[in-house]
């Protein structure tokens, strides 16, 4: 199993790498999910796209480079 470190942003700096952590699903494309982090996404999304997800009232979406993405809400 493959672990991918998250860190949280409090509005001014990230905090420490593995402040969090992001699970990979890999099917036909690569997907994650960040089960645990109380209010945030619940469903699994797509890893490798900008695309902007809607769940539960509020938009997701993943930005940045292959070695490091940024969830935004």
């Amino acid at each position: 199993m493959v672990w991918l470190s998250a860190r949280v942003f409090d509005g001014s700096q990230h905090g420490p790498e593995f402040d969090h952590l992001v699970l990979p699903i890999k099917l036909a494309e690569r997907m994650i999910s960040g089960v645990g982090f109380g209010d945030s996404f619940l469903e699994p999304f797509w890893f490798d796209t900008a695309e902007e997800y809607g769940q539960q009232g509020k938009a997701y979406r993943l930005i940045g480079l292959e070695s490091e993405k940024i969830l935004q809400r």
